[in-house]
């Protein structure tokens, strides 16, 4: 009997042991695949959520980056077609515009002679708003030589002109033509027509920079280049260099070098400018120039500063 209690004593120790060790593994299997799944379900989704977080960011920017594309090449023109790939980038200039948008005299000649200035500007691929603004300085239209030796609305040289020719670009026949100041130039539709085709050649020769174009086209090509090449030398640049950048430190040398005419015209045209602050000129069927009077500043006080 004693043998037969030692043998159930065994059994009942092992039994006992055998139970102890289901209870650990068996807390070991539940637990540890807790953690586990824990960890598949709960962090991943942070990941995910931080993942998308990033994606939304970048999304974000490649949206704000389209815009700008599409703006480089839209055009108000109607063969905007052929412009996709030029003149992508505008350039910007500082310059003070537009003081007198309000004013009696801007919306006088608009009134008066808007339709005709439209009308030539156009033909002759010129900003509209900008040949008003021209127009705006004369104020008013007169077939007599002024004190300054100015005729009409788009103030032109008559000594200087008179008896002249120039060939000129039409974008609405796509041709050049050759216009002769004849009397024509003493009436309004002359006059006008006139002042657009020797601003289009003042544009061409200064390779379509237009604050130079423009300001040449109140005193003259002679003046314009000095100031120019003067400029060229004191910068250390060549003269091909400074029409083909944004620099407009050349206009500090026009009080120094004109010697007939409106040293700040540039500055008095823009102050009758009405347009959204980016000017464009056609330089062919296919390719414009621009610039974009990004900031409005008393350029005379930069210019007579530096």
């Amino acid at each position: 009997m004693e043998i037969n209690k030692g043998k159930y004593l065994k059994y009942y120790y092992v039994g006992i042991i055998s139970s102890f060790i289901f209870i650990l593994s068996s807390f070991g299997i539940l637990a540890f695949p807790k953690q586990e799944k824990k960890s598949f379900i709960v962090y991943p989704k942070e990941n995910i959520m931080v993942n998308q977080k990033v994606n939304t960011v970048n999304l974000t920017k490649k949206n704000n980056s389209q815009p700008k594309k599409v703006l480089k090449t839209t055009t108000n023109y109607s063969d905007m077609e052929v412009l996709t790939k030029v003149n992508e980038d505008i350039s910007r200039i500082e310059l003070d515009y537009g003081k007198n948008k309000n004013s009696e005299e801007v919306a006088y000649v608009k009134d008066n002679y808007g339709d005709t200035i439209k009308h030539y500007a156009s033909m002759y691929g010129l900003d509209e708003d900008l040949v008003i603004a021209i127009a705006t300085l004369n104020k008013e239209h007169s077939d007599e030589v002024n004190s300054q030796g100015n005729i009409g609305i788009m103030g032109i040289q008559f000594d200087s002109w008179y008896g002249q020719t120039l060939k000129a670009y039409n974008f609405y026949d796509k041709r050049e033509e050759t216009f002769t100041f004849d009397d024509r130039i003493k009436e309004l539709e002359g006059n006008i027509k006139a002042g657009c085709i020797i601003f289009q050649n003042e544009l061409k020769k200064y390779n379509y920079n237009i604050l130079v174009g423009l300001q040449s086209y109140q005193y003259g090509g002679y003046y314009m280049q000095q100031v120019l090449s003067y400029y060229a030398k004191d910068s250390g640049k060549t003269y091909e260099q400074v029409l083909n950048s944004n620099d407009i430190n050349w206009m500090k040398y026009r009080l120094n070098y004109i010697q007939n005419g409106d040293s700040e015209y540039i500055e008095h045209v823009l102050s009758y400018y009405t347009g959204t602050g980016i000017i464009e000129v056609k330089k062919n069927n296919k390719e414009f120039s621009k610039i974009n009077l990004n900031k409005k500043i008393d350029i005379l006080d930069k210019i007579k500063g530096i």
